[in-house]
């Protein structure tokens, strides 16, 4: 296997939070240039996300 230390392996697996939080509005406008065409599981997978970001 990979030798990743701790340290190493806990920031590969961090989440930038903020950034995250900054890009759904963003996120949100590409979507609606799609209007009724983009599936409603992509809206619910983004609403899901916005929700773990302001729990975390």
């Amino acid at each position: 296997g990979l030798q990743v230390s701790d340290a190493d392996m806990a920031d590969l697996l961090s989440v930038d939070r903020d950034g995250w939080r900054q890009a759904v509005p963003q996120i949100r406008e590409h979507f609606a240039k799609f209007g009724d065409r983009l599936p409603v599981e992509l809206l619910e997978q983004l609403d899901g996300l916005e929700k773990a970001l302001a729990e975390g």
